[in-house]
């Protein structure tokens, strides 16, 4: 009896393999026919998600292999100019996109990029920050921003500015902020 517990395991293992497998496939080739320019986020074989996530043209678009459509995913309800970059969380249910918003906004230290979470089960979306510069380094997540003019009253070149990190981790939970600084 003890000879049969290895084969079975592997039948159950294979079986489970081979469930996933069509999806997977598919997957993989659209990810294969996606067109030079395009570069993925997030690829889900899963039998509940089923789909293939890209950016394009700065947009940001979902592949259904089973319905075989392309959709765009709207995750800002605001104008933007480009995606900046996208990154996955620990748990690969959700991802990053920050954006830039250039020529968009009055005040591009205080708001000209955003971040914004998605969840790939939910499909929902959730804004995380604004700054002039978002970065993503060892699971921790920065936001800089503006947060006061010392000289407002100067010419806007020769304003001086005091600026806070905004630190979150890599689930998007805010972890604090930094005290000011001088922008140099």
């Amino acid at each position: 009896m003890k000879r049969q517990y290895p084969f079975f395991i592997a039948l159950l293992c294979s079986m489970g393999t081979m469930a996933q497998t069509p999806i997977a496939n598919r997957v993989k080739a659209v990810a294969k026919r996606l067109p030079g320019q395009a570069q993925i986020v997030a690829k889900y074989t899963d039998n509940r998600r089923h789909c293939l996530y890209y950016t394009l043209r700065d947009r940001l678009l979902r592949y259904d292999v089973r319905t075989n459509r392309r959709e765009e995913v709207t995750f800002s309800s605001r104008p933007y100019a480009s995606i900046i970059a996208t990154w996955m969380s620990d748990d690969k249910n959700t991802f990053f996109i920050a954006i830039d918003k250039k020529g968009m906004v009055p005040s591009y230290l205080e708001n000209g990029q955003e971040l914004w979470m998605y969840d790939s089960k939910t499909r929902k979306t959730k804004f995380i920050g604004e700054g002039f510069s978002i970065s993503h380094k060892h699971n921790r997540i920065t936001i800089k921003r503006a947060s006061r003019c010392i000289n407002p009253s100067a010419a806007q070149s020769q304003q001086h500015w005091m600026i806070r990190d905004h630190q979150f981790d890599n689930e998007g939970t805010p972890l604090g902020k930094s005290e000011e600084y001088k922008m140099r």
